[in-house]
């Protein structure tokens, strides 16, 4: 039994389980296919391939791991070893599992499990059409943040969304779609009531330190404008 039980490193990488194997679960009815899947992957959670795909191990064990009940792991390992994919020996304190190796493949090395996760978005060259999938996520994030932070306020969510999105960002969002359309029903007005239009901001940007504000030019040309002088002072034909 020592021999069978095999010491668990961070070297395994992964195993991958057949359309064989899944499409022989189909033939067994209601729920039975699941409970089957679950007690299978809890088993090759000890059975490795150094050992054969064999191990040792109590119902206390897998009940422990697939969160079933005793009666439906027992169920489910007698189904398995009548399909064929396992074959059970009992032995003194727990039954010694084999797996039918027809249905497995063979483990992949760290190296191959690496290239596998590299073939992901985050992998791929930002080419024009990564670049506008990463936009759209980081958009419907920010959408999302709001929402999430003023839920149960629909003004907050739609006030945060207009101050904070650009309408081309709340027409292209389609998950959240009944706040992003009361936001672009009131956009242009609630961005005219709400928030100061930036032309005016860089007017008045202009205007401090400038000549406009000096107290003595100001009294300068009111006193012009009262005598109808030009700006030397001379009266205006």
């Amino acid at each position: 039994m020592a021999e069978i039980r095999q010491k668990q490193d961070t070297s395994r990488s992964f195993l991958l389980l057949t359309y064989k194997l899944y499409h022989k679960l189909d033939t067994l009815s209601g729920t039975n296919k699941a409970y089957c899947l679950s007690v299978l992957l809890s088993l090759l959670k000890y059975a490795w391939k150094s050992s054969n795909y064999k191990c040792a191990v109590r119902y206390t064990t897998l009940i422990a791991d697939t969160k079933l009940s005793k009666m439906t792991v027992r169920r489910s390992c007698t189904l398995l070893a009548e399909l064929g994919i396992i074959t059970i020996k009992r032995l003194s304190s727990a039954n010694l599992y084999s797996i039918n190796t027809n249905y497995l493949k063979a483990e992949k090395s760290t190296t191959e499990h690496s290239k596998v996760y590299n073939r992901t978005l985050k992998g791929l060259p930002q080419n024009s059409i990564n670049k506008s999938i990463n936009k759209n996520i980081n958009t419907l994030s920010k959408i999302d943040k709001i929402i999430s932070e003023n839920r149960s306020n629909k003004d907050s969510i739609v006030f945060q969304l207009i101050k904070s999105c650009t309408l081309e960002e709340l027409k292209e969002d389609k998950r959240n779609v009944y706040y992003c359309g009361l936001a672009i029903a009131d956009y242009d007005k609630k961005r005219d009531q709400e928030f100061v239009p930036p032309e005016k901001i860089i007017n008045a940007l202009k205007n401090v330190g400038g000549k406009k504000s000096n107290a003595f030019y100001r009294a300068k040309v009111a006193h012009n404008k009262k005598f109808n002088l030009d700006w030397k002072g001379n009266p205006k034909k």
